[in-house]
């Protein structure tokens, strides 16, 4: 009994062994080795500070509006190329005077310019990348960055016509009349352009009460090559003796003042002139170029893309009226006229090149 105890005991303890020994085995391949922590520090690095840059301003567009300028015409341009300046994100300014240093200190892409000529042509030849735009200043020739807007009226007989429509219609018994230089054929065009639009309104023109001049209104009185003050003063005692009392002054005598010298005799004036300070009260209309307006809007994609060389004709156009003499009626009816004018509906009847009859 004793030796199979022993043996029974020896197994037992060899069994006991193994397992102790098995156990071991997995507690060590299971068991997480511990490792030390590696410490970094971390060194701070130099950041490169960064110099802001200046965001380059749009290029600029100029008027340039003499203190001399129309100041209507001055504020109608104003709008509309600042809203135009806008739109293409360009920048705007007005200018009273302007100078080569003006463009050297700025990126000046358009300069429209009213008279007087500041010296475009100096101007254009010193900066090839502006373009400029005269806006009826006389005398220029169109070139690589020179556009013209001609504000010089073209069609003397429409011009004649619209002044007879407004002397007709805002005269008593239509007592009107026109004076012309006799050897132009601007004169020409113009006083028979009067008369159509003259007849046009009130067709034989007979007034109700006297005097009857013998050849009707209008009356025409034409003054030679070489006319001065005697031949103006002769002018006036003939209206004066027939009554006339609204007087045309032609686009060929704009610049002899003849336009104000009748005013001062006591007579209503149409001319192609703008009134003065005192003449106003006697000044019903000015005949001008038309929409100056409308043609820098039509064309402001041309001028904004720099191709110089252009030149626009505006059209016949009203520059002033009398509102003390033009009812809104009266002017609405002479704005159809004109209209119907322009687009062809109305035929003078004139040949604007020699003013004779077609």
């Amino acid at each position: 009994m004793s030796r199979l105890f022993r043996h029974h005991f020896q197994w037992l303890f060899i069994i006991v062994l193994v397992n102790s020994i098995l156990l071991e085995s997995c507690n060590l391949s299971t068991q997480t080795p511990t490792t030390t922590p590696t410490e970094y520090i971390l060194q701070p690095t130099q950041t490169q500070t960064l110099t802001p840059t200046e965001t380059p301003q749009p290029p600029l567009v100029v008027l340039l509006a003499p203190p001399s300028s129309d100041s209507t015409l001055v504020e109608q341009l104003q709008a509309l190329v600042s809203e135009l300046a806008a739109q293409s994100n360009l920048r705007f300014e007005v200018l009273q005077t302007i100078s080569v240093s003006d463009f050297n200190n700025q990126d000046i892409e358009l300069a429209f310019i009213l008279p007087p000529d500041p010296g475009i042509g100096e101007l254009a030849a010193a900066m090839p990348h502006t373009q400029f735009v005269a806006v009826g200043i006389p005398g220029l020739q169109a070139g690589a960055n020179i556009s013209l807007i001609r504000s010089s009226i073209s069609r003397s007989d429409q011009a004649g016509f619209l002044a007879g429509i407004i002397a007709a219609t805002t005269t008593n018994d239509f007592r009107v009349g026109v004076i012309y230089p006799a050897d132009t054929a601007l004169g020409k065009a113009a006083r028979r352009g009067f008369s159509k639009g003259v007849s046009f309104y009130c067709g034989l023109c007979q007034p109700v009460n006297p005097p009857y001049p013998p050849a009707a209104y209008p009356l025409f009185y034409e003054l030679p090559a070489s006319a001065a003050q005697p031949d103006w003063d002769a002018s006036i005692a003939y209206f004066k003796e027939w009554q006339a009392a609204t007087i045309y002054v032609t686009p060929d005598l704009i610049d002899t003042g003849l336009d104000e010298y009748l005013a001062q005799a006591g007579f209503q004036i149409i001319s192609h002139n703008l009134p003065s300070g005192f003449a106003k009260d006697r000044w019903t209309a000015s005949i001008g170029a038309g929409d100056t307006i409308q043609a820098i809007r039509s064309h402001w994609q041309e001028f904004i893309s720099v191709e110089g060389g252009l030149s626009f004709e505006s059209p016949v156009g009203i520059a002033y009226i009398n509102e003390s003499q033009i009812s809104p009626g009266k002017q609405h009816f002479i704005d159809s006229i004109l209209s119907d004018l322009l687009d062809g509906y109305i035929d003078t009847g004139v040949d604007p090149a020699t003013g004779e009859w077609r």
